[in-house]
């Protein structure tokens, strides 16, 4: 079972998780590593960017079992998030690929994240993620918000 790394780069969003070590309790929104990895992994993808060679971290947090994606509900999102990343399914036969495309895309969408973060401060951080988050719905077709 191949491990997913947290990006360097995902550094200033550890406080935002619940229960982690530097958790600010009032401004704790993630409810694990899991989802805050997952999240900017979406969010790189959104925005179209992606880091081809990511700064990871072996420890603090410790690299993921991609099994934990698995029991909270979320390899099938990496999944097709990688698929969509590298434009094929091919990603889906090699775990090892698929931690490596997401960390790609967790760093990429962790620096989209902190540049949002410097815009509003760590205080208004959830409301501005929350817009930031809830407006793209509103970008989407008439056709396709819909379905």
């Amino acid at each position: 079972m191949a491990n997913l790394r947290m990006p360097v780069s995902g550094d200033d969003f550890v406080r935002f998780v619940r229960n982690a070590e530097h958790e600010d309790p009032d401004l704790s929104y993630f409810p694990t590593y899991v989802h805050l990895i997952a999240t900017a992994a979406a969010y790189a993808l959104r925005e179209g960017v992606y880091e081809l060679e990511p700064e990871v971290k072996d420890r603090q947090p410790l690299p993921i079992p991609l099994d934990t994606f698995k029991s909270q509900g979320l390899y099938g999102i990496l999944l097709g998030l990688a698929i969509v990343q590298t434009g094929g399914a091919r990603v889906a036969e090699s775990e090892a690929d698929l931690a490596r495309t997401i960390e790609g895309l967790a760093s990429a969408g962790f620096t989209k994240m902190l540049e949002l973060l410097e815009q509003c401060g760590a205080s208004h951080w959830l409301s501005t993620w929350e817009t930031e988050v809830t407006a793209s719905g509103a970008e989407l077709p008439e056709a396709e918000a819909g379905s």
